[in-house]
């Protein structure tokens, strides 16, 4: 059974503290015996712009 995790971070709130801005996400993926991450793909996007 492959094992995925996923998560995000975003700390930029509006005067409602709601999200405007993602400013990370992280995911991993691994298989048995879950000791190393199976290669992939990774990418930098920069920050995501919520409210546009």
């Amino acid at each position: 059974m492959r094992i995925a995790t996923v998560d995000s971070s975003c700390s930029v709130l509006d005067e409602n503290l709601m999200p405007t801005s993602i400013l990370s996400t992280a995911a991993l993926v691994v298989d048995p015996p879950y000791l190393n991450p199976v290669p992939g793909d990774s990418r930098h996007c920069g920050s995501v712009r919520l409210d546009e």
